[in-house]
Parts: C-alpha cells; structure tokens; sequence
C-alpha cells in the first residue's frame, strides 16, 4: 500500500498543471492516464496477491480433505467383507 501512497503524492504534482490549463480534456486525461494508472495499479496488485494466498490456502485445505478422505474409503475396502457386485440390488451373473 505505501506504493499506492508514494504514486498518489507523485501524480498530484502534475495536478495543478492539469487544473490550471481549465481545460477539460486535459483535467479528464491527467486524472485517466495519471492518477487512475499510478494509483490503481499498485493496489490491484495488493488485491491479486491476497487472493492467490486465499486461493491457496483453500486448495491446500480441500487437498488435505482429499486425502483424508481416500485414506478412510481405502481403510473401508480393506477392512469390509468382498461382496460380489450388484445390478439394481440383484446379484450379476
């Protein structure tokens, strides 16, 4: 965020240049391609950032999940009497 802070200050320098041309283009395309560019970009980097460790930290949580769970099913297939497979509740020929 301090990098946020450190384009803001530098993007207002070249404000009052920008308001004292009383030009609209000029007011509208330094707040576009001044301060919108230098400012929003360091803080959309800081928002991807925090999602990709979100992001990870619950892929690493659904995988320990994962394996949690193939322990047990495997635990059950071994420990479970062999049954012959069925076909809508009959046993297949």
């Amino acid at each position: 965020m301090w990098a946020a802070i450190l384009f803001c200050c530098i993007a207002l320098i070249s404000l009052p240049a920008a308001l004292a041309s009383r030009d609209p283009l000029v007011i509208v395309s330094w707040f576009a391609q001044t301060f919108l560019q230098l400012v929003l970009l360091p803080i959309i980097m800081v928002g991807q950032s925090a999602l990709e460790k979100s992001h990870r930290k619950s892929h690493d949580i659904h995988k320990e999940h994962a394996q949690k769970l193939d322990k047990i099913i495997k635990h059950l297939d071994a420990h479970s009497p062999q049954q012959k497979p069925t076909v809508h509740g009959k046993p297949s020929h």
